[in-house]
């Protein structure tokens, strides 16, 4: 219906633009994102946090804006984290706790809690890290290069 929001929608919107390079717009699509989740209490909210500062600090580092992703980046793993000490551990937030190792150049956390993704959910785990701009920093780490082919994907 025409004018209702779906959760999700300004994710799946901003990544489709970073993708295609466009960060600036990725960036709009992100925030629009955050101020409707801000505003709700979707059952969901604290999990698509992660993602969604994820992808925003990821944009902001494409930019060349390199304190904006620090700070966002902080902002999703501390979520992360809180998820973790609440017992809401689960392959999908783990996913994006180890993006931001990986575009922070931290190769060792980002390997071991994408690792544990993998553990829990080997081949849509592997199969996105393996397109996925995120992980770019890891592409020539022969680890990396190893727990997506033990699972098939090359």
């Amino acid at each position: 219906r025409e004018g209702l929001f779906i959760a999700g929608g300004g994710i799946r919107s901003g990544h489709l633009a970073a993708l295609q390079g466009q960060h600036a717009r990725a960036i709009d699509a992100y925030q629009r994102e955050l101020d409707f989740l801000v505003r709700t209490e979707h059952p969901l909210r604290h999990r698509i946090l992660v993602e969604l500062n994820t992808r925003l600090g990821a944009a902001y580092q494409r930019l060349g804006h390199e304190k904006k992703a620090a700070a966002v980046f902080d902002v999703a793993f501390e979520s992360f984290e809180r998820r973790i000490r609440l017992g809401a551990d689960e392959p999908f937030t783990r996913y994006y706790a180890a993006a931001i190792h990986a575009l922070r150049g931290d190769a060792e956390p980002a390997l071991a809690l994408l690792q544990r993704a993998l553990a829990q959910q080997p081949a849509f785990t592997a199969a996105r890290a393996a397109i996925e701009p995120e992980f770019d920093n890891l592409r020539e780490d022969a680890r990396f290069q190893r727990m997506l082919q033990e699972r098939g994907v090359r």
